[in-house]
Order: C-alpha cells, then sequence, then structure tokens
C-alpha cells in the first residue's frame, strides 16, 4: 500500500487518541485529596514562592556566538562561559553582576599566494545586568560592562548587551543576544543553568 498524506493524517490521529486515553486512563487511577483552604489564608510570600525565577539565583553556563565590523574581520567564531548572580528586586525585575569569558577563533588570511594563519585570542569581562521577566517563560535582559582582551598592554573597554530570554524547561535558560562594543558587534546565544 502506498503511503499518502490521507493515510499519515489517520494514522497520528488514532496515535494521538490513543496516547490521551491512556493518559486519562493513568490519571483516574491516581488519588488525590483536596485541601480545603481560604482565599484569606493565602498570603504575600505564598504568592511569591509561586515565582521561583523571581528569587536570587546563581547561573552558570557556556555561550556561542559570530563575530562581525572589525572583529569579524579577526575571527570567525567564539564561544566561552558565563556566571552571575540576580538579585529578585521586585516580582518581575532582577539584577546583579556577571562575569564573562571569550575565545575568539582567529581566522586565516590569504596574501596573493601565502596565507597567514589566525591566531585566537580571550576577552574577560565583568558587567552589571538587569533582566525583566514578562512571564515564566519570556523575558529580555541587558549587560553594561568593562572588560579586556587578555593579551600584553590591552585596555580595558566598555560594551553592553542586549538580548531577549527563553526559558523552556524550569532551570534552563537560552538567550540569544547582541553585544556591542566600540566598532564591532558580536551575535551570540548563550544556554545556562540556574541555581
Amino acid at each position: 500500500m502506498k503511503p499518502t498524506l490521507r493515510n499519515s493524517i489517520i494514522l497520528f490521529c488514532i496515535l494521538l487518541f490513543a496516547f490521551v486515553t491512556v493518559s486519562n486512563a493513568q490519571r483516574k487511577g491516581q488519588k488525590t485529596q483536596d485541601v480545603p483552604i481560604s482565599v484569606s489564608a493565602i498570603t504575600e510570600d505564598d504568592l511569591d514562592k509561586s515565582h521561583d525565577d523571581l528569587k536570587d539565583i546563581f547561573y552558570a553556563g557556556v555561550s556561542i556566538g559570530v563575530p562581525s565590523g572589525s572583529l569579524g574581520d579577526a575571527s570567525s567564531f567564539t564561544y566561552g562561559a558565563i556566571a552571575g548572580y540576580s538579585f529578585g528586586v521586585s516580582k518581575r525585575l532582577g539584577l546583579g553582576p556577571e562575569v564573562n569569558y571569550t575565545h575568539f577563533v582567529g581566522k586565516d588570511r590569504d596574501f596573493g599566494d601565502m596565507t597567514i594563519e589566525g591566531e585566537g585570542f580571550d576577552f574577560a569581562g565583568l558587567s552589571a545586568r538587569a533582566d525583566y521577566h514578562f512571564n515564566d517563560k519570556f523575558g529580555a535582559g541587558a549587560n553594561v560592562g568593562y572588560g579586556t582582551y587578555l593579551e600584553e598592554n590591552s585596555d580595558f573597554e566598555g560594551y553592553y548587551t542586549v538580548g531577549l530570554r527563553w526559558r523552556p524547561v524550569p532551570g534552563l535558560v537560552i538567550r540569544p543576544e547582541i553585544t556591542f562594543g566600540d566598532d564591532r558587534e558580536q551575535y551570540s546565544v548563550r544556554v545556562y543553568r540556574t541555581f
């Protein structure tokens, strides 16, 4: 029998119906106990406990990115590590310090019949971070900080970062972002775990 779109849709519907039926049967077999509570007994602390992402948290993770501008001429790819602490200032706003380390992978350059292999270089930064949580899954954030390239005679320079925050599962955060500084920018994605 030749598979068609219609047969695939019918098979999918049958499997979905079977899954829902089995899930409901298992849930009906579980015993639950209702606990009477009055609405007046719920305190502000109880409501705050329901928003675990708005409390003080430590986070650590990794980042990958692509530099552009003058950094894009010298590097083709970046990877690094981040760590920080966020203080829950209000129900939706978190502020705190963050440190980061980024390695820039060197880009080879061609000069006629000669190719010079590009050397990688490293950057370390310290910044202040603000995150605003629209809801439990989504938010936006920004960093303002200073950092230096880990080479001789490197000066500190300012940078800032803006990005979105998406939490697909509790504790795991994915943050696409753009980092700006002097005459360069870097597009990166962070993945980090909160503790």
